[in-house]
């Protein structure tokens, strides 16, 4: 299907730090009708929760399991309507409980459980060496996702390669559309001596992010842009203005913050 750029998109649902948001089935069911042709299914800032708040917050007491359970049901209904759905991480798994340790060697491995299309970085996995160390090795986390780890301006301090992926493309399964996708963090200071983090405003005025957008990689329906940032930060504008000034007023384009 093409798409014509007039692809209806919609931020299905932020889990944030494991909200339950979906307290019963009939509230599961409301949620329905929003459903569009192509829907982001978004989890972020979990900070190594993986089960939960527990009782001393229940308002925050969905675990992984949860989420994996939700996006499954999800999925299935989705299909059942020829409708597309994608699955982002937006950062920040490191830290608030035991299971982070430096480096995550008992996390990774529960994170990698999770389907997800698009990983992008947060602040806490770049305070500790060791941590990024770990997740670059040859066949480590970063590895695992086979180019769905997203780090549009964080690099190897030595090599100055980008940790994952400037960008990526999810594909539709049942729209055919594609979505270019970044993964930006803000512009961070207090980082580790492993990594730079550079600063949006020159990430968007360089040239593989100018040819992109323009299409040197192949053509695209929309734009995804999982920003590690406040809602409210300049630098989404920032970032607004470039792919506006590249690709015209008619590129759809979606922010996760």
């Amino acid at each position: 299907m093409n798409l014509n750029h007039n692809i209806p998109f919609i931020l299905l649902l932020i889990v944030v730090s494991f909200q339950t948001v979906l307290a019963s089935s009939k509230e599961a069911k409301g949620l329905l009708p929003l459903l569009s042709d192509v829907n982001v299914l978004v989890v972020t800032d979990t900070h190594s929760w993986v089960a939960g708040h527990g009782r001393h917050e229940p308002q925050q007491n969905a675990g992984y399991g949860d989420v994996l359970s939700f996006h499954e049901r999800l999925s299935a209904i989705c299909a059942s309507q020829q409708k597309d759905l994608f699955f982002v991480m937006n950062g920040d798994f490191m830290h608030g409980t035991g299971l982070t340790t430096n480096p995550p060697k008992y996390l990774t491995p529960i994170l990698e459980k999770m389907p997800w299309d698009a990983v992008n970085i947060g602040n806490h996995e770049l305070y500790a060496n060791s941590t990024v160390d770990f997740i670059s090795k040859k066949g480590g986390f970063v590895d695992f996702w086979d180019g769905k780890y997203i780090t549009s301006n964080t690099i190897h301090s030595e090599t100055n390669a980008p940790i994952g992926l400037r960008y990526q493309f999810l594909e539709g399964t049942y729209t055919s559309t594609r979505i270019l996708t970044f993964g930006f963090l803000y512009n961070m200071e207090n980082n580790c001596r492993a990594v730079k983090v550079e600063r949006v405003q020159d990430v968007v005025q360089s040239s593989w992010f100018t040819n992109v957008l323009k299409g040197m990689d192949g053509g695209f329906d929309a734009v995804l842009v999982l920003a590690h940032m406040d809602a409210e930060d300049p630098l989404v504008s920032v970032i607004l203005h470039r792919i506006r000034e590249i690709c015209g007023q008619l590129m759809p384009v979606q922010f996760i913050t």
